[in-house]
């Protein structure tokens, strides 16, 4: 209980805003806790929109999270040793029902922070015979009058083609210290993101059985207007092609299907013809493309001046491993000295917002609890 209530203090910290309180409640799958799910812990609060509801999570939940606007702000955090000791999954296929209805968690909520959960949508069995989306953390929130900041810390986000959706342009997200694996397009969106200290790992599926590439950012005219061209950022991580994994019994390791010829990686392709991602002093593993990045049929090589790709920004810089040793990235992308790299900050890409990151952690207290 000691730690609980560190825990509790620690999650005050992370949201400052004055006269605004706290509301903190137990969620405990075996029913020992104040509710035994996730969303009705969530649904008794809100619509609160002067309340800081913090929940403290244990055990495996099988369950779809909306989490809406009308809270000042929400805080997630497992107490368990690992994030798969708090583990929120589903298993919504997008094949079914479109991308954007796959989603196990959907955050609609202006201010939202996670730490040591673990989220999966599991409806691709992490099978590379099956093919569909899987989202598993979707971010809504954000419109033009009122960005979307969210936090996510410590935790494991599982699922297949399009794992996390980071938002729209209007959303700004910054993850650390967080495990993601998907397929196809597993990292995607409008948003501004930044990825610190990160393990993003490439798991195979029908849909992504070939060079499948794991990022793709998507700024385009139409969205992009004053202020809103969106970049993504990936700082000091490691960009993996994982083990083939089949069933939720250990998706942190998976086990081989001994395929001849394992799928290969392409770091990203541009979703929309104002694309920023940016790789800086990440380690890249084998089985990545020699050549990097994807244009998406866009002919890019051929056309770098003055078409659809002209404004698209795919770099890398101090980024090194097996997979960077054999690249030959294409002319349309670049490769970053280290004075322009020095320009790409968490604080630039996130448009001045600094998110407050815990120096153990938020779930550091929680541990041997």
């Amino acid at each position: 209980m000691v730690g609980e209530l560190l825990i509790v203090l620690l999650a005050s910290v992370a949201f400052c805003a004055a006269d605004v309180p706290t509301v903190t409640l137990f969620v405990h799958a075996d029913g020992t806790g104040n509710f035994s799910s996730v969303q009705k812990a969530i649904n008794f609060v809100a619509p609160t929109p002067d309340i800081h509801l913090v929940l403290l999570v244990r055990g495996v939940f099988w369950e779809r999270v909306l989490i809406p606007p009308d809270l000042a702000a929400i805080t997630i955090i497992g107490t368990g040793r690992t994030p798969l000791d708090a583990l929120i999954i589903f298993n919504v296929s997008g094949a079914a029902v479109g991308t954007f209805s796959s989603w196990t968690m959907r955050i609609d909520n202006l201010n939202a922070t996670l730490s040591n959960i673990a989220i999966a949508n599991n409806a691709s069995n992490y099978d590379a015979h099956v093919a569909g989306q899987s989202v598993a953390l979707d971010l809504r929130g954000g419109s033009a009058g009122a960005q979307q900041h969210v936090r996510v810390f410590n935790c494991s986000l599982l699922g297949a083609q399009d794992t996390l959706y980071t938002g729209s342009v209007h959303s700004l997200s910054y993850f650390y210290n967080t495990y993601i694996n998907g397929s196809c397009d597993a990292l995607f969106g409008e948003s501004s993101t930044v990825w610190e200290a990160c393990i993003l790992e490439h798991t195979f599926t029908l849909t992504a059985a070939r060079s499948g590439p794991i990022v793709a950012n998507g700024t385009s005219a139409r969205a992009a207007g004053p202020g809103n061209v969106t970049a993504y950022l990936i700082l000091n991580s490691s960009i993996t092609v994982g083990p083939d994994t089949v069933g939720l019994g250990d998706p942190m390791d998976g086990h081989g299907l001994n395929q001849a010829q394992p799928p290969s990686l392409f770091l990203g392709r541009p979703w929309g013809p104002m694309a920023q991602t940016v790789v800086i002093g990440s380690y890249l593993g084998p089985g990545m493309e020699r050549a990097l990045w994807d244009d998406w049929r866009h002919n890019c090589s051929a056309t770098e001046s003055a078409d659809w790709c002209a404004q698209v920004v795919y770099a890398t810089a101090g980024c090194y491993g097996p997979g960077m040793a054999a690249a030959s990235p294409p002319s349309w992308t670049l490769t970053l000295t280290p004075e322009q790299a020095r320009g790409w900050t968490t604080q630039a890409v996130l448009r001045g917002w600094a998110p407050w990151r815990p120096a153990l952690g938020l779930h550091a207290a929680g541990v041997g609890l």
